[in-house]
Order: structure tokens, then sequence, then C-alpha cells
């Protein structure tokens, strides 16, 4: 996988002309968030996301489509570098490298800077005492075993993600004593209403 980031990035190099590396920066308003960065150029004008799986590869060679599970990691990268787009690039062996620019969703990234700040505060104030918080995002899934076993205290869960952990354990639901919704109103979203729908059908 490192090799063929490592080429899809030279690749990326000739085809936009910009000088690019590989970092990872911090947010300018909260200092404990950061995003890995795969390619920036050296202005910081532009950003890349390199991907070099096959079914990454095939859907943008198909549908010309970012997968769904890849949108908030975009999202996220927008958010710690303020630009208002970014470019995925799919790349294979022996494969033309496939670019997509993926524009800035401010009502996304503004839901998922207060997912994240939540998350900090609750780990803040309860972590102390014992309370195991967890949080799932497209980003964030480093507690996704701990939920799938009902091992935590307090969950904090994007839509998608909940839904996902209800079609792999339905039995999860046992083990919550309260569901709290928050912004209702995003059943109404074409993109995302679907999903919160389908989640509320098997609670």
């Amino acid at each position: 996988g490192h090799l063929l980031e490592k080429e899809a990035r030279r690749l990326l190099v000739t085809k936009f002309q910009v000088e690019l590396g590989s970092t990872v920066i911090p947010d300018g308003e909260v200092p404990y968030f950061a995003a890995s960065l795969d390619a920036i150029d050296k202005k910081h004008t532009q950003v890349f996301e390199i991907k070099c799986g096959a079914k990454a590869y095939e859907m943008v060679a198909s549908k010309r489509e970012v997968p769904s599970y890849y949108y908030g990691q975009l999202q996220h990268i927008l958010m710690i570098t303020q630009l208002d787009k970014i470019i995925y690039a799919a790349y294979r062996p022996y494969s033309q490298l496939l670019t997509l620019e993926i524009g800035r969703n401010d009502s996304y990234i503004a839901r998922l800077r207060d997912t994240e700040e939540k998350f900090a505060d609750f780990q803040e104030k309860y972590s102390s005492l014992g309370i195991k918080i967890a949080i799932s995002t497209r980003d964030r899934r480093e507690y996704d075993f701990d939920l799938e076993k009902g091992d935590f205290d307090l969950g904090i869960l994007i839509y998608e993600k909940f839904n996902q952990l209800l079609l792999k354990n339905l039995d999860l639901l046992k083990n919550i004593d309260l569901l709290i919704i928050d912004e209702l109103q995003m059943i109404g979203d074409s993109s995302r209403g679907q999903i919160l729908e389908l989640a509320f059908l098997k609670v």
C-alpha cells in the first residue's frame, strides 16, 4: 500500500504540476484535532487523498463517485485544512490514475466538529469517574470493536455508523438504556435521511 501511494503521489505531481509531500497538520481551532494528509502542496493550497484499493478504484472508474465510506474522511481533511476542495485520487498498478474533485460541505463539517467536540468534552468530564466513552464516525474507528460488543457506558455515533453497528449486532440494543437522536430533522435530508430512517426501523 505504501509503495502504491508513493507511485500515485508521483503521478499526481506530474498531472497537477505541483510539489507534494505527506504530513500531519493540527486543527486551527482545537489543538487535539488533526489530519493525516497523503499529499499537500508546499503552499497548502491543494490537498489530495490517495486510495489504492481495488474496490475504491472500481467505484471511481465505473461511476465517477467516491465510495460513501470515504466521504467523512474527505470532509474531515477539509475541516482541518480549511480548504474548499480536495482531490480524491484512485490508483491501481498498471492502471490510469483517476481523480475527482470533492467540494467542502459546511453543514456536514459543522456536525462532524460538533461530534468530535462533544466526545472530547465528555472524555474530560467523565472518564476520570470510570465512565467508558466511545465514539464512532467514518474517521474514528478505534472504538468500533467495543461498541459492537456493548463494552461502553456512553456512545457518540454518526447515523451511518449507528446503522452499520446494528446490522452487525442488533442485540446491541438490549444493552442500551437511553437513545438520544440529535437533529432529528435530518431524516428529511436527501443524502442521509434514508440511513437514519433505516436505523430507526431497527430500534
